[in-house]
């Protein structure tokens, strides 16, 4: 049911969305006049005002208008990240928000013969009720955001989304701005237009003088509609509260081991159970099923227990778990149970799904190490041990940032870098390489000063590797930040020690060769033994000579 409910949101917002993204750009293109937007129009149009275009569009919106209210019936509690609550008080404002426009467009015009014009339009909205144009331009902001929202919260697992999602995200900003400049700039210029005429000799008749928004018959028809849906959300809250106090009657009892006692309603997921009990338990991707962090132990059981769906099974046989063991996200138990969970926060803190849920993607990992550093701390000052350092760590972080990575950490004299968290592997793995050039560039430099001043100089080895890797956030209270790992991680810092070994300043897989898909001319790769690595790994030594191409 959960599954098919979730299909049935994303394919009528996808619907509802590509509608408001061709009328947004209708509205933009009044910007440079209103002739060329109505000329557009007949166009941009034209899918939506055909039979088929009108049932798909407004069965759509009906659609995802009634699984809002679903959603506000069936969440057995109303505690609930922060990016579900702002999308389902937005789905249950946008009907409210759009009657009376949708009444005017596709009802009173027709009726009247009418084909609407933006001149109409703009007249009604900007000259008769100018609270009208305010309040569709906060309309058409809610609408869009639900709808970016949404789409980006349905996509978030996507890696082709991953690589463009700096793109859409330009565009999702765009598209709305010029929108509401062109209605403004427009409907600016319907008002002045107005007056002009109004103040000649012989004034010609306005279209349409009345605003839908006070026409008697227009009035009555969107105020029926609006106290209607306000009415039909006040329903599903009595339901809500009529099935609470049944269920006290008939509640299921969840015992956690060790721990507290809890009564819900029978068909209450184990996590929803916890969050209404203020009782702490993980759940990293918000309970949908997509991670096993909020997953529980059966300890014990009144009654055999409904069957794990596809999605749930899956998720479960990722981490070999066992028969016992169940996601809480989508356990619905409908009699007593007692569960142990298995990945327990501390008591102190609820936690809840993060902003930036962890993901794969695919990266390119850089790990940078000074040569020699225990002997060489060892013959200077403390001071200038520090000194060194930070010199070296700002020279570091300066030629990754610049090439568009992100230190990830530093690790006493090393740093790691992650490349690829915006883009795709190929770009990731060229900026990687262009860093690494970068490095010893400016190591060379800061080589020459340490020798004038202090008679010193240092050396750093360079390992990259690419492939994929988990992103998250990792920590605990207020220490939490953005990290990387696993293998793609431990072989880039493996391959940091092989440049030692190889006496290579950059040593990178033939992985991270392979995606930069450069020239490689007069370089060589070799077979090495790598920790982990059965048959070892090819790797590319690079001298400083053969670094510069990448610059």
């Amino acid at each position: 049911m959960h599954r098919h409910v979730l299909l049935a949101r994303q394919l009528s917002g996808v619907v509802i969305l590509c509608f408001v993204v061709m009328h947004l750009t209708n509205h933009a293109l009044l910007i440079s006049s209103i002739d060329l937007a109505d000329n557009a129009r007949a166009w941009l149009a034209k899918p939506w005002r055909s039979l088929p275009g009108t049932v798909l569009l407004y069965g759509a919106a009906l659609v995802h208008a009634l699984l809002a209210l679903w959603t506000l019936y069936s969440r057995r509690t109303l505690q609930m990240p922060l990016i579900e609550m702002v999308l389902l008080i937005m789905g249950l404002l946008i009907p409210y928000l759009l009657i009376e426009h949708a009444v005017a467009m596709r009802l009173q015009l027709p009726m009247r013969g009418i084909e609407p014009s933006y001149l109409q339009v703009l007249t009604l909205q900007w000259f008769d009720n100018p609270v009208l144009a305010i309040q569709q331009s906060v309309a058409l902001i809610i609408v869009w955001v639900h709808g970016c929202l949404g789409l980006g919260r349905a996509l978030s697992a996507n890696p082709r989304f991953r690589q463009i999602r700096t793109v859409l995200i330009a565009a999702a900003v765009l598209l709305p701005v010029l929108a509401l400049i062109g209605y403004g700039v427009a409907g600016t210029e319907t008002v002045e237009r107005i007056r002009q005429a109004d103040m000649s000799p012989h004034p010609p008749m306005r279209p349409m003088p009345e605003s839908y928004g006070g026409g008697n018959m227009i009035a009555m028809v969107a105020t029926a509609m609006r106290s209607g849906w306000v009415m039909l959300i006040a329903v599903v809250l009595i339901l809500r509260q009529i099935r609470a106090l049944l269920a006290r009657a008939g509640s299921v009892e969840i015992s956690y081991l060790g721990g507290a006692l809890v009564r819900v309603a029978p068909g209450t997921s184990v996590l929803e159970a916890s969050r209404i009990n203020g009782i702490a338990h993980y759940s990293v991707c918000g309970g949908n099923g997509r991670c096993s962090t909020c997953r529980v132990r059966i300890m014990a059981s009144d009654m055999p227990l409904p069957d794990a769906d596809a999605a749930e099974r899956a998720t479960l046989s990722r981490i070999n778990a066992g028969p016992d063991v169940r996601l809480a996200c989508q356990l619905r138990p409908t009699a007593a149970l007692t569960v142990a969970r298995l990945i327990e926060p501390p008591q102190t803190h609820l936690t809840t799904a993060p902003e930036m849920p962890p993901e794969e993607r695919e990266i390119a990992v850089m790990f940078c190490d000074l040569r020699n550093f225990t002997s060489l701390s060892e013959r200077q000052l403390p001071y200038d041990v520090v000194f060194l350092l930070n010199r070296y760590f700002e020279l570091v972080g300066n030629a990754v940032s610049a090439s568009g990575g992100k230190v990830d950490k530093f690790i006493g004299d090393g740093v790691m870098a992650v490349f690829g968290l915006e883009g795709d592997l190929p770009h990731a793995c060229r900026a990687a390489l262009r860093a690494a050039a970068l490095i010893r560039q400016e190591i060379a430099v800061m080589n020459r000063e340490l020798h004038r001043d202090i008679a010193l100089t240092i050396d750093v080895g360079i390992g990259i590797h690419a492939g994929p890797a988990i992103i998250g956030q990792m920590g605990f209270s207020g220490n939490m930040s953005q990290t990387a790992i696993g293998d793609t991680v431990n072989v880039a810092s493996r391959l940091e020690g092989v440049s030692k070994d190889l006496r290579a300043p950059i040593v990178i897989s033939d992985e991270v060769m392979a995606a930069q898909d450069r020239d490689r001319a007069g370089l060589e790769s070799q077979r090495v033994p790598i920790r982990g690595r059965e048959f070892g790994l090819v790797v590319w030594p690079l001298r400083d000579a053969d670094s510069v191409r990448f610059l």
